[in-house]
């Protein structure tokens, strides 16, 4: 996004993180030599995962998003894909905590409905909540908004305020995405040609079902 390069990367665990970190070191001190400077270090994920990268991280000025509530994501599979998905990811600014721990899991539930969400969930750092989003399409993303729309307004209408939006995908899916994202103020990251991605397109119905079922409990 203009001189801004971001790296969308996700791992199963903690472990996985520091490993990946171990691998590319040296590849991360060449970048930050001179070609370019880190601006921001996020790491979101489940407290106990996340605490497992404290120490590997600590020379990065990392900030900890933690999972606040469940969410949901779809299975992995051992293949090589061209990098497609479309990443949503708002941060929010919470006004009334109450309030907004108790709209969390009823947009987890609307979205698991959807067949073309990858993963979902929210993570918090302090008052700055922020919901970890992708879809397999620019298709996938507008069924979401036109999904949660109602969920989004009654978020925004008091208990949070949107901080920022930025949409990583590529550069077709993000013009087909323009007209309805523009008035959020969204910033557009548009994905280089080189990523990868491991995912199930759809999982099995009855793990679907199973997630709801939990997020219901819950």
């Amino acid at each position: 996004s203009g001189d801004q390069l971001f790296c969308r990367e996700a791992y199963v665990d903690g472990d996985a993180v520091v490993a990946h970190l171990d691998n590319v070191k040296d590849l991360i001190e060449r970048l930050l030599d001179g070609p370019a400077q880190l601006s921001r270090f996020e790491i979101h994920g489940p407290a106990a995962e996340v605490e497992k990268t404290r120490a590997r991280t600590a020379t990065l000025n990392p900030q900890f998003f933690l999972r606040e509530e469940g969410g949901a994501y779809k299975l992995v599979q051992p293949t090589f894909k061209p990098l497609t998905l479309c990443s949503l990811m708002p941060y929010f600014t919470v006004k009334d905590s109450a309030a907004v721990k108790a709209l969390m899991p009823r947009f987890t539930e609307a979205t698991l409905k959807e067949e073309k969400c990858l993963f979902y969930g929210w993570n918090v750092n302090g008052d700055r909540l922020h919901c970890q989003e992708a879809y397999t399409s620019a298709v996938g993303v507008r069924k979401h908004l036109q999904n949660v729309g109602p969920l989004l307004s009654e978020m925004l209408n008091g208990p949070a305020t949107l901080e920022r939006l930025e949409l990583h995908g590529p550069a077709s899916e993000i013009k087909a995405l323009r007209e309805e994202m523009d008035a959020f103020g969204t910033v557009y990251f548009t994905t280089h040609g080189t990523g990868f991605q491991r995912y199930e397109a759809k999982p099995p119905r009855r793990e679907r079902t199973r997630a709801i079922r939990e997020v219901v409990r819950a």
